[in-house]
């Protein structure tokens, strides 16, 4: 399962901040999801969509129809790289990026551009981290 929750700075819960997420409805046993963390501190354009809320819309319309396989680190690069572009073209701001896919194989296979970071639970305990 895969789910997510995005609590945004007390002075920025008024417009929900720069953060955004990413989860896809599971396709069999397969799920899509990401975490695009907004860098406060970049110049913005009044009237723009947020670079983050941008890579999402990008993300969730390209994600569409992927099924439940795995996708390799080659096509979340390709995701990644598209959906950059309509946001470079189109959105204001700044943010880093971290996609990751998990499928039928049970393998979990991750991209990280900025310093986003992943940590897999199991157990109560950490088991692996980016």
């Amino acid at each position: 399962k895969v789910g997510s929750y995005v609590l945004p700075h007390p002075d920025k819960v008024s417009w929900g901040g720069e953060d955004c997420v990413l989860t896809t409805a599971p396709a069999g046993e397969g799920a899509f999801f990401g975490v695009m963390d907004g860098v406060s501190g970049a110049d913005k354009e009044g009237g723009k969509s947020l670079y983050s809320r941008s890579l999402v819309a990008s993300l969730s319309s390209a994600a569409a129809g992927l099924g439940s396989r795995s996708l390799t680190l080659k096509e979340l690069t390709s995701l990644s790289d598209g959906a950059r572009a309509a946001s470079d073209a189109s959105a204001t701001g700044a943010s880093t990026l971290l996609v990751a896919s998990i499928g039928a194989d049970r393998k979990l296979r991750c991209l990280s551009l900025g310093d986003c970071g992943l940590l897999v639970v199991r157990g109560g305990g950490a088991v692996a981290r980016s």
